[in-house]
């Protein structure tokens, strides 16, 4: 009985979201043109695309996408409640704190971002006039 009531007990305090799914979740980001920098919202190179990252689930975040010649790109991290899981934490409510209290229950919406860099377009010089440098007779 006595392991019975561990087990129950630690079914409790793991949240479905967090048994299910974990804390955390991959985000893929590509561009066009390739090998661009990626930096995070504190301006911490993250890498190049295409890039993996691994990032906890309630974290509000946004990435800049750089390369040179470009004009640089924001992607903005969307995140969402995963509702199907919640039948379960309702059910048994105590996991609905747990899977609150470490963010599992969001998700990422979309988690891959394929990132189109536009050129810089470079100002055109004004016409110049070229003196005429025939005399009149």
């Amino acid at each position: 009985m006595k392991y019975v009531s561990l087990i129950l007990l630690s079914f409790l305090m793991a949240g479905c979201c967090s048994v299910f799914r974990g804390t955390t979740e991959t985000i893929t980001i590509k561009s066009q043109p390739g090998k661009a920098a990626i930096y995070n919202d504190h301006d911490k190179l993250q890498g190049y695309t295409p890039l993996t990252i691994t990032m906890n689930r309630g974290q509000k975040t946004y990435f800049s996408v750089v390369k040179d010649g470009y004009q640089p790109e924001s992607v903005n991290l969307t995140r969402r409640i995963d509702w199907w899981l919640y039948p379960i934490d309702i059910l048994v409510w105590p996991t609905l704190i747990v899977d609150y209290a470490t963010d599992a229950m969001w998700i990422y919406s979309p988690d891959e971002f394929d990132v189109k860099l536009k050129p810089v377009e470079k100002p055109s010089a004004p016409p110049v006039k070229i003196p005429d440098t025939k005399t009149k007779k």
